[in-house]
């Protein structure tokens, strides 16, 4: 029984330290020009940001 909540801890533990690694990959392109090679998305001149079209 404890070596499963060690586990589940360990498990969460590890799960909770990847997730900022991977919302920093699915951040919004800082550039325009990393903002052009997505379709999704297009740059604002006014506010010099990459958004959702």
């Amino acid at each position: 029984m404890t070596k499963s909540v060690s586990l589940a801890v360990i498990a969460g533990v590890l799960i909770a330290g990847m997730a900022p690694a991977m919302a920093a990959d699915q951040a919004a392109p800082t550039t325009k020009a990393a903002c052009k090679k997505l379709s999704d998305m297009k740059w604002d001149s006014t506010t010099k940001t990459c958004v959702k079209k």
